[in-house]
């Protein structure tokens, strides 16, 4: 009964945070404008493969926002409302996810419900919940991935339940935004298999069912693209989009090697200091030693170590990696209030936090 009135408000407060008001405010980020309009184009030219822009095919990303933006047109007419809902609306299945990854990594609920609240509160995660981009759903697809892992992994007899739903969400992830939706929660799944020494469990014939499902769910669309535009696609999509990326900086400023480090504790905001004192305590104290903490280090290191080396940044970039700083801030902040010898030191954080709360506005 519990778990249930947690959820039912975590609904309520993702509803508040995400989707409250969201057609109030006119889309003013230019890739709000460009992805809504291509969706319009679509509508115009009655096209569910091909994304338009100014009447012309482009392959910026590929067609699962599409798909949700005009979704959310036959919902709700051509509003800014219905551009922003699905972002918004996979904001809070995000939510829903995190409660449950947390609730199988701690097998505790309240730890679960407030990793929860600490992801469905900070900063970056509000902001693209509120917005047309699409880091939410892409990043959302791949917390399904791993939490699909996790739940086949630690349930002995889910494990081709588990296995085969990672390899559904992934090929999503991989429909809205390109390879790294199947490479980010692969990598960071077999980083910490080698590491535990336990390679064997993908030893499994759901393995093969589930890539079959994957290449049946993400390759047909790609493969319509190169039949129908050939290098004009595969030249924007494959090289422009992400090969030339690693390369070339698209944003000179942001091509830093501080701005994902800095970006990881401050795009956590409100909780940005406890996601920074949860992070030394894991390395200091060695926690990653357990597997729970070791999973949630590859998951963080996986996304950061792909995206740092290349020349092109973007804060939304790691955005992946958000919901395992939530989970380790919630542990902490959980840990904390029930040990009484660590309150003062919890207090001090928290005033610390509030006090730059308060500071902003000044």
């Amino acid at each position: 009964m519990q778990r249930v009135k947690r959820i039912i408000l975590l609904i309520v407060l993702s509803y508040i945070f995400f989707i409250f008001g969201n057609g109030l405010i006119s889309l003013t980020n230019p890739d709000e404008v460009f992805y809504t309009l291509t969706a319009k184009e679509m509508v115009e030219q009655n096209s569910w493969s091909t994304p338009y822009l100014f009447g012309e095919p482009q392959f910026e990303k590929p067609i699962f926002t599409y798909w949700m933006i005009r979704l959310g047109f036959i919902m709700f007419g051509m509003t800014n409302f219905a551009a922003r809902f699905f972002p918004a609306f996979f904001a809070l299945i995000g939510v829903l996810a995190v409660y449950a990854l947390s609730g199988l990594f701690f097998k505790n609920e309240k730890k679960a419900f407030i990793s929860a609240l600490v992801l469905m509160s900070s900063g970056l995660y509000v902001g693209l919940a509120r917005t047309v981009f699409t880091d939410m759903i892409f990043s959302v697809f791949i917390l399904l991935a791993i939490l699909a892992f996790y739940w086949g992994y630690s349930v002995a007899r889910r494990k081709k339940a588990g296995i085969i739903l990672f390899f559904v969400c992934s090929a999503l992830a991989v429909l809205t935004k390109g390879p790294l939706g199947f490479l980010i929660p692969a990598i960071a799944i077999v980083a910490f298999l080698i590491i535990k020494k336990d390679m064997k469990f993908l030893l499994d014939k759901s393995l093969i069912w589930g890539g079959l499902l994957f290449a049946a769910i993400s390759f047909p669309w790609y493969i319509l693209m190169i039949n129908k535009y050939g290098t004009l696609f595969t030249h924007e999509f494959f090289y422009n989009v992400h090969f030339r990326r690693l390369i070339e900086a698209e944003h000179i400023s942001k091509d830093t090697w501080y701005l994902y480090p800095s970006s990881m504790i401050g795009c956590m905001f409100p909780w940005s200091l406890f996601v920074l004192v949860s992070l030394i305590a894991v390395v200091k104290s060695k926690k990653w030693q357990n597997p729970v903490y070791l999973f949630l280090c590859c998951w963080i290191a996986v996304v950061f170590l792909i995206f740092q080396p290349a020349h092109s940044k973007l804060i939304s970039y790691i955005f992946p990696l958000f919901p395992a700083l939530a989970i380790l801030a919630g542990d902490y902040i959980y840990n904390s209030i029930a040990a009484e010898n660590n309150n003062r030191k919890f207090f001090r954080i928290a005033f610390a936090s509030l006090a730059i709360f308060a500071l902003i506005p000044i």
